[in-house]
């Protein structure tokens, strides 16, 4: 039996940051944009929430809807999209709201 050798560990480890926090970690802010909107703990437990049942409907409805195969390419572009869509909308609010004082 042998174990993971460093390049294996090392695409594990940031694919699961990628899955797991990336995605989550834009939709939040997105939808919380000012940081006293929610304490650290609920940024925490709504990144990962968001993470892992956003993305998967992702693939999953690119895939039956416009029939984008499932691969490794099609789900990293997936995983970008989607941060790249809360991102925007992130930026886009934090310009737009007033400052709370």
């Amino acid at each position: 039996m042998s174990g993971l050798d460093l390049s294996s560990a090392i695409r594990f480890v940031f694919g699961f940051a990628a899955l797991t926090i990336l995605p989550g970690f834009a939709l939040s802010y997105a939808f919380f944009p000012r940081k006293e909107d929610l304490d650290p703990v609920e940024r925490l437990a709504t990144i990962v929430l968001l993470s892992i049942s956003v993305v998967p409907l992702m693939i999953y409805y690119s895939n039956k809807v416009a029939k984008v195969p499932i691969t490794i390419w099609s789900n990293l572009a997936i995983i970008l999209v989607v941060t790249a869509i809360g991102g925007a909308v992130w930026f886009y609010r934090a310009r737009v709201l007033p400052k709370r004082k």
